[in-house]
């Protein structure tokens, strides 16, 4: 009796219920960053065919519909091995062999290059005097090559997806060391005109390499490096800290030994025996593929996000090069030392080292990169607003001035780590939420403006400072400069509140349009 009354009521309750079998209707969903989309197809499970006796798939209940809605679990998986993107946690995984030779070579490549750039600002201006260049000459020499970047960085981007990147690459450094290693024999020019030519045709060469590479380094680092693409891009910017930091110490050294030409020789050399470790370390696989088409600048441009990504850049560029010729006077005017305001530069490039590797990981670890640009840019407009003291600000004593500056120029390369690093990875998340594949093509096409975003700061920054400087005393220049980063903020911060209403209402559709499973 028991028994058939256990099964009547197990036949009623079904009945009742109308749910046989019961089925539950999951949905799979890929997420990038806090964003989340169920892919078309659900995957529907059958509870009443499963061939195991799991006891927890039966339960009795009183004869009742309750309707649940299905929540989808969000898959935090993106790859980007040309044709796919994939970025998931790298805590606990390890790098391959191939991975590390790759990156030691680029970080021994951005080493010396950076060192090789670091040399030339005290050294070449000497020599330029000597031969009778005018300032504004001298000034053009080095604008030249943020120039060449600015144009050539996206023209390469184009001819990734077309030519060999491995070739490209070397072509690049080539280019690089040999005008590098010749620009050490600029010194014995005696001729004027034929001097300035030279100098630039030298500066024009090494950009052209320096822009091809780097181009490369930063297309070819998502699809080696698809778990951890921010730790290894604040890597690469911590061999660039490393190489300002050195560069101009080992510079003075051999300056001092054998004159103009052995700092070029010596580090023009070192670059030369980065090129066959290249070309072994170089990764293989990441080739151009039928899939990864050239991307249009303008197509990759349209998208809001990937704008703001590079007038953050851009705005970290240019705010941070507004320095090189206005700071070292300020330092002269209030009393310093040579030997302190080399430590006073030194001070800006070790933390921005420092910090750059540490902003990477936690970039990777959080997936918020507009939310470090925001706190990036906030400590920058700060250092600005107190170094060199705003007019704003009540008067204090030259010692107490020192002390702000250190502490302004220690924030600022805080400041310009949690800007930089995030930048590239946030381009492809917002070319990618864009409906934009993310292939070697659209990787190079930001690569290339990238490069070219960072060279227009860096162009126009002195260029500005310069100009300001000749009407207005250096805390009056920081404080107009500390405007730019504040404008930012206020835009950023816009932005996200715009993409968060959009997201909110995105998610309020898929969660009315959702099925639920019946209990």
């Amino acid at each position: 009796m028991e028994g058939n009354h256990f099964s009547s009521r197990i036949a009623d309750i079904t009945a009742t219920a109308n749910i046989i079998p019961q089925r539950r209707v999951s949905f799979s969903s890929t997420c990038i960053s806090d964003e989340w989309t169920p892919l078309l197809k659900p995957n529907i499970k059958s509870h009443g065919k499963s061939k195991t006796n799991d006891s927890s798939s039966l339960q009795l209940h009183r004869p009742s519909v309750s309707l649940v809605p299905v929540r989808s679990t969000p898959v935090r998986r993106v790859s980007l091995r040309n044709e796919s993107f994939r970025e998931e946690g790298y805590f606990g995984t390890k790098f391959s062999k191939r991975q590390i030779f790759a990156l030691v070579s680029m970080l021994l490549l951005y080493f010396a290059d950076f060192a090789i750039l670091s040399i030339m600002e005290p050294f070449f201006p000497l020599e330029a005097e000597a031969k009778g260049v005018s300032p504004a000459i001298n000034g053009l020499v080095f604008s030249v090559y943020s120039f060449v970047i600015v144009v050539m960085s996206p023209v390469y981007s184009k001819c990734i997806p077309i030519v060999n990147p491995r070739t490209l690459y070397l072509v690049g450094i080539s280019l690089n060391v040999f005008s590098n290693i010749c620009f050490g024999m600029i010194q014995f020019i005696n001729e004027q005109s034929v001097f300035i030519v030279v100098s630039f045709g030298l500066r024009v060469f090494g950009a052209l390499g320096a822009a091809c590479y780097l181009t490369v380094i930063y297309a070819v680092v998502p699809a080696l490096f698809p778990t951890c693409m921010n730790l290894i891009n604040g890597l690469l910017e911590a061999a660039v800290g490393i190489g300002m930091c050195i560069g101009p110490v080992l510079g003075v050294g051999l300056y001092s030994l054998g004159g103009f030409s052995l700092p070029f020789f010596v580090l023009g050399t070192f670059m030369l025996f980065t090129v066959p470790i290249c070309w072994f370390t170089f990764p293989k696989d990441v080739q151009p593929s039928i899939q990864d088409t050239p991307k249009g600048v303008s197509n990759v441009l349209s998208k809001p996000g990937v704008v703001l990504s590079y007038l953050v850049l851009a705005c970290v560029s240019f705010s941070e090069s507004t320095l090189f010729p206005t700071f070292q006077p300020h330092l002269d005017d209030i009393g310093l030392s040579i030997d302190l305001i080399g430590w006073i530069y030194f001070l800006l490039n070790a933390t921005y080292t420092i910090a750059s590797p540490l902003v990477g990981l936690a970039v990777d670890r959080f997936q918020a990169p507009e939310c470090f640009m925001i706190a990036g840019l906030s400590i920058m407009t700060i250092s600005l607003f107190f170094l060199g003291h705003s007019p704003l600000l009540p008067n204090i004593s030259p010692e107490m001035m020192i002390y702000q500056d250190i502490i302004s120029v220690c924030l600022l390369g805080l400041a310009c780590a949690l800007c930089i690093i995030p930048t590239f990875a946030a381009m492809l998340k917002h070319t990618k939420e864009e409906g934009e594949p993310i292939d070697l093509g659209t990787a190079a096409v930001c690569s290339g403006l990238w490069s070219a975003s960072y060279a227009i700061g860096e162009m126009t920054g002195p260029l500005y400072a310069g100009l300001m400087s000749e009407y207005f005393s250096f805390g009056t220049l920081t404080t107009f400069t500390a405007l730019v980063p504040l404008l930012l903020i206020v835009i950023l911060i816009m932005f996200l509140f715009i993409r968060f209403s959009k997201k909110m209402k995105a998610r309020a559709q898929i969660f009315t349009a959702t099925p639920y499973k019946t209990i």
